[in-house]
């Protein structure tokens, strides 16, 4: 049986020592073999599956998603937002999937429509990082469209900053094109195209693993989705 050398299994302790939530599953690969550990923050328990919300990782898979469709030529990168949200006014200028892509769009890292919206953030990032039921970080689809037309960007290329709004749009983009919506083509894509059946958008409640506090305190993390995936 392969066994982690002790400079390894030191740092693990260190690192686990007094976080009570904390579940650490690691894979050694050598050759076809794969040996897979799970440690908590007394050392190796038995091996667990435990499911990892991906997290701001769907930024990755998102752009490999527009690379996949730029490549088959049916989106550009050039194109404008305008060519697949038809609400949007043709004759203004509004950010290419480009600039969504590698964050230099111009749009911040959260758009709100109402003042209202950042209480609701601010709320929830003072209550021990327990976020409210009315998840400020989900926007649908009619205050997507009002902040994309509230906030007129130039035809430029803006420093990059990192802009989950950004991607979110992006997103939505992409789902227009598969004719199947985001969540059902990103799914897809991981899972059938990517090889990787373990891998999801949102969590199960049953394997899922949340993050923790700096208080140590299990918590969910901004933007959690509760969905049941078959593996």
């Amino acid at each position: 049986m392969y066994q982690l050398d002790k400079k390894t299994l030191d740092l693990i302790k260190k690192e686990s020592k007094g976080k009570k939530n904390l579940k650490l599953n690691i894979g050694v690969i050598i050759g076809d073999q794969t040996i897979l550990k799970t440690f908590d923050e007394n050392g190796e328990i038995e091996y667990e599956n435990n499911i990892y919300e991906i997290g701001s990782i769907t930024k990755t898979f998102t752009a490999s998603l527009l690379a996949k469709y730029v490549h088959e030529n049916k989106m550009q990168l050039n194109d404008s937002i305008s060519k697949y949200i038809h609400e949007l006014d043709s004759d203004k200028y509004y950010p290419s999937l480009k600039r969504l892509s590698t964050h230099t769009s111009g749009y911040t890292e959260y758009q709100f429509s109402t003042w209202y919206s950042i209480k609701m953030l601010v709320d929830s990032l003072f209550k021990k990082f327990k976020m409210l039921r009315e998840n400020p970080l989900f926007v649908d689809y009619g205050k997507m469209l009002a902040d994309i037309q509230k906030n007129q960007m130039e035809g430029k290329d803006y420093k990059c900053s990192y802009s989950n709004f950004g991607i979110s749009v992006l997103g939505y983009v992409l789902g227009v094109v598969s004719g199947l919506g985001y969540w059902d083509i990103m799914e897809d894509f991981i899972k059938n195209e990517l090889g990787l059946p373990n891998t999801y958008l949102g969590t199960l409640a049953d394997r899922n693993l949340n993050g923790f506090s700096p208080r140590n305190e299990n918590c969910t993390s901004p933007g959690s989705v509760d969905k049941k995936l078959s593996p």
